[in-house]
C-alpha cells in the first residue's frame, strides 16, 4: 500500500487539493508537498517516495528532468 508521497506543484491551491484528494482516500498516506523545482528536487534526494505526483512546468525548472533524476534514485 502506498504510504509516501509527494505532491510537486507551484500552484499552493492545486496542491492542497491535491492532499485534500489523497487524505481522503487514504489518511494513512504521508504526503509531502514541494512548490519549486529546487525543492522538489532537494526532497527527491533526501526521501524515498512511493509515488509522485508531478507538474510539469515550474518557474525554476521542467518537471521532466526531475522524472528522470527519480527513476536514477530508485
Amino acid at each position: 500500500m502506498l504510504r509516501h508521497l509527494l505532491i510537486a506543484e507551484d500552484h499552493p491551491l492545486y496542491a492542497r487539493g491535491l492532499e485534500q484528494l489523497v487524505h481522503d482516500h487514504d489518511p494513512a498516506v504521508h504526503v509531502q508537498t514541494a512548490f519549486t523545482f529546487a525543492q522538489t528536487c532537494s526532497l527527491l534526494s533526501e526521501h524515498d517516495y512511493a509515488a509522485l505526483i508531478l507538474d510539469l512546468d515550474f518557474c525554476d525548472g521542467h518537471g521532466i528532468g526531475l522524472i528522470r533524476e527519480a527513476r536514477i534514485r530508485q
